[in-house]
């Protein structure tokens, strides 16, 4: 674990000697836990041939990579359910010839959940599995007029059944029919499969490849911006039904080959990811978390992705504050001992130490930002803004004896002031932002509340020492209600990035309008002001 999770119960000075303090990345997480972590990489390559017929570890442990047992495509941490592993989806293969009835208003929906209740269980043992569960199936789309090229079978297969049907039928009433009964089928094979999925493994994320996606591949046109195109924005928000049913979102943001020499990934993967948190945002909640499938190298290439376009891919994701980035990879990684060493050299050299940056600048923005209970979001005004340690502050190197990474540096107050500049708030489920309590340069921050009643002071000792609940080293808020306005406001803030500015005092716009909030270095300063206050407040409201 990274020293950057370490309470903040000191001082400034206390700040700057940890953040000097080297770090060793050598050891995997267990499980995603995506809930509140603030970026997450998850391997999910099939790479475990490298160690077992070649020799060549491709130590994916010592970044921050989720690793299933033995780096497989089923495991505790990341399941992907392919269409010949879930159920009895149907399909036509390459060659037109039917599966499972060709078409969904052509199977049997009961059959198909019978078989995919089986299935999950099989491949999912653990009861209170808590990792990302992804559904592939790619053969059709759940709306018609998606379904082109090689995919119009699905078109032409439902309008011959209609007029097996109804031969006396008129053209467009055959087509119309055939839409509405394909839409019909093909929205309750997905949704009753995630729902299914829900309820026998109620942890897990689950969602499908691919979705939502933004189909901006006209990059050839040289006046392109990567804006998903109109048409298709409305046609994903007719998905309403799969982003309510859906526990995360996982769209492609995997670079055709074409990209690497036009000087558009940026652009192309932007939007992409846009449009996820767009459809996100309409789901039921509005956070779900969003992890993009990318790839280590172009499609259908070997060549592995560049330093920059590493960025465009897994920092801009960071950078839009999506829950991780799921690195995909075929078995292609490892079909020789070449294939492995490439892929080892890779990850040594680039893949790794940009890895370990990225995440590390989104655990210190969260801290900073969103006080650890949410995620950092790119201001629309900062476009330019990645999560990117300071290469002035910061040094990555290998491990002179073992596998894995050292990071050594610190967090400039000229970092601090710019991360707080750059970066705003996306809050962990279940906390919520104090839009009317701000300090200057920083973001709303994220909070939960707990009402006390009095004494609240003795209370608030107590509540203070459960550190697990409360750690101190964030902040308290105590405020009181006077006639439906805010009467006062302290708040205790530990903020690395309050106490580098110097700013003890600053005032916020609150319900009853301007307050002053205090900035106290220690939880007895704290505890001493509101002392002298306990006798006005009769009830109080404690944010943590």
């Amino acid at each position: 674990m990274l020293m950057i999770m370490a309470d903040w119960t000191g001082s400034w000075a206390f700040f700057l000697s940890v953040f000097m303090t080297p770090w060793d990345f050598g050891v995997a997480r267990k499980g995603p836990a995506i809930l509140h972590h603030s970026f997450i990489t998850v391997w999910n390559a099939p790479s475990q041939a490298c160690q077992e017929k070649y020799n060549v570890s491709l130590d994916l442990g010592i970044f921050d990579v989720v690793l299933n047992q033995n780096e497989f495509f089923s495991g505790e941490d990341i399941t992907l359910f392919y269409s010949n592993r879930l159920g009895y989806y149907p399909y036509y293969t390459e060659d037109g010839f039917p599966v499972f009835g060709g078409l969904p208003q052509n199977a049997s929906l009961k059959d198909h959940l019978q078989k995919a209740q089986q299935d999950i269980k099989e491949v999912i043992e653990e009861v209170g599995f808590e990792g990302l569960a992804v559904v592939d199936w790619e053969s059709w789309r759940p709306l018609w007029v998606r379904n082109w090229d090689s995919m119009e079978i699905y078109q032409n297969k439902s309008i011959d059944l209609v007029k097996e049907k109804h031969p006396d039928w008129p053209a467009d009433k055959v087509a119309r029919t055939a839409q509405l009964e394909f839409e019909q089928s093909g929205r309750a094979f997905m949704e009753q499969t995630l729902a299914l999925g829900k309820t026998l493994r109620p942890g897990g994320f689950w969602g499908f490849y691919g979705f939502p996606n933004c189909y901006n591949y006209d990059y050839k046109n040289a006046s392109y911006t990567g804006d998903c195109p109109e048409t298709e924005k409305q046609r994903n928000e007719e998905l309403q039904w799969l982003w309510n049913q859906s526990r995360a979102l996982y769209p492609s943001i995997y670079l055709p080959k074409d990209l690497e020499f036009l000087n558009k990934t940026l652009k192309f993967v932007r939007h992409r990811i846009q449009e996820a948190f767009r459809m996100a945002n309409q789901s039921g909640d509005g956070s779900i978390p969003v992890l993009p499938y990318a790839s280590l190298a172009y499609e259908f290439t070997q060549i592995f992705l560049t330093q920059e376009d590493l960025a465009h891919t897994i920092g801009e994701s960071a950078s839009q504050g999506a829950a991780g980035v799921i690195l995909w990879g075929s078995s292609n990684y490892s079909y020789s001992q070449e294939a492995c060493l490439g892929v080892k050299k890779y990850v040594d050299t680039l893949l790794g130490p940009y890895i370990v940056n990225v995440t590390s600048s989104a655990k210190l923005c969260s801290q900073v930002v969103c006080s650890k209970n949410g995620r950092c979001v790119r201001q629309d005004n900062h476009p330019e803004a990645f999560l990117h340690l300071s290469p002035d502050h910061y040094t990555i190197t290998k491990h002179p004896k073992e596998p894995g990474f050292i990071l050594t540096g610190y967090l400039s107050k000229e970092d601090l002031v710019k991360m707080a500049e750059e970066f705003k708030c996306r809050c962990y489920s279940g906390w919520e932002g104090l839009r009317w309590i701000r300090l200057k340069l920083l973001a709303p921050f994220c909070t939960k509340t707990v009402p006390f009643e009095y004494p609240w002071h003795v209370q608030l000792q107590k509540f203070a020492s459960y550190k697990k609940m409360f750690p101190v080293s964030e902040k308290v808020c105590l405020s009181s209600p006077s006639r439906g306005r805010l009467e006062a406001s302290i708040c205790c803030m530990f903020s690395p990035l309050c106490q580098a500015l110097g700013q003890m005092w600053a005032t916020t716009e609150g319900p009853g309008g301007e307050v002053p909030v205090f900035c106290p270095g220690t939880f007895r300063e704290l505890h001493e002001l509101a002392k002298k206050k306990r006798k006005k407040w009769k009830q109080m409201k404690m944010y943590i």
